[in-house]
């Protein structure tokens, strides 16, 4: 079995992560969940996949996510520092899906610690790309792009000679 955490498990990746988690059961274990504000949506997540730790990045949400996940074994845990914490867990994939410049300290904390860094956060590769892939060979952890159009050129290079590639065009979506 598999051991997973989603950073980010409220938003439309996590959700998706999540729902082929769901078909799948017997082959992950979720380990952590994190969410920005929507607790409520956070604890019930992690109720149902029975994860560890549910971290709130906002602070004074932390009183509320306590109270929904009262009478259950998980550790509630509130704020970025806990949300790095969280991303250093030894588990097998981490799914990356925070939005904006924030993901990139997770993301970092995550390598080494992780055999796979899915990272749908683009903020990060743009930002620290070189630095997260350095590390990344260096601590044996293979990174995988989530978001569609950056996984579309992945998938393609996996069969592809890169040193006959010239360009690589990406438009904006």
């Amino acid at each position: 079995m598999k051991k997973i955490s989603v950073l980010g498990a409220t938003g439309s990746v996590g959700i998706n992560t999540l729902k082929i988690i769901a078909y799948n059961k017997n082959k992950y274990n979720v380990i952590a969940l994190t969410s920005y504000k929507n607790y409520k949506k956070l604890a019930k997540l992690a109720i149902k996949f029975n994860c560890k730790y549910a971290v709130i990045g906002q602070e004074k949400y932390y009183k509320n996510l306590k109270e929904e996940l009262f009478g259950s074994n998980i550790k509630s845990l509130a704020g970025y520092k806990a949300l790095c914490e969280v991303s250093s867990l030894n588990v097998d994939i981490l799914i990356s899906a925070i939005v904006g410049i924030a993901g990139l300290k997770p993301s970092f904390a995550s390598i080494g610690n992780t055999k796979i860094l899915a990272i749908a956060n683009k903020e990060s590769v743009i930002s620290a790309g070189h630095l997260l892939l350095k590390k990344a060979r260096l601590k044996k952890t293979k990174i995988i792009p989530l978001d569609s159009e950056h996984n579309a050129i992945y998938q393609i290079l996996q069969h592809e000679n890169k040193r006959s590639i010239k360009n690589i065009i990406l438009t904006a979506s």
